[in-house]
C-alpha cells in the first residue's frame, strides 16, 4: 500500500479496546455528567433562592415579578438538569453491563 507522495505505507493495526481504557471512558463520561447535573441544579436553587429574597408582599406587582423570574429559571435550567442526569444514569447502566 503507498501513502502520501508514494511511500510504502503500513496500514494501522487493528487494536482490541482494553477493559480499563473502556471502563475510565465509561466513569468520565459519568463523572462529567453527574458534575453538570450537580452544577445546574445548584445554579437553579441559588437563582431560587435569589428570587425568593426578593419576595415582598407589600408590593404584588414586584412579588409577580420575581414569582415570574422563577418560573423562567425552572423552565430554562431544569430540562438542561433533567437531561444531564438521565445522561448520567446511562452512562452508569452501560459501564456496570457485564462484557
Amino acid at each position: 500500500m503507498q501513502g502520501v507522495f508514494g511511500l510504502p505505507y503500513q496500514p494501522p493495526r487493528n487494536r482490541t479496546r482494553s477493559p480499563t481504557l473502556s471502563g475510565l471512558r465509561v466513569a468520565g463520561g459519568f463523572v462529567a455528567s453527574v458534575l453538570g447535573a450537580v452544577v445546574l441544579a445548584a445554579l437553579t436553587l441559588h437563582l431560587l433562592t435569589q428570587m425568593a429574597g426578593h419576595l415582598s408582599f407589600q408590593d404584588p406587582v414586584g412579588t409577580l415579578a420575581a414569582m415570574g423570574g422563577m418560573a423562567v429559571v425552572l423552565l430554562l435550567l431544569l430540562p438542561f438538569t433533567a437531561l444531564c442526569a438521565r445522561r448520567a444514569h446511562s452512562v452508569w447502566v452501560r459501564g456496570s453491563e457485564p462484557r
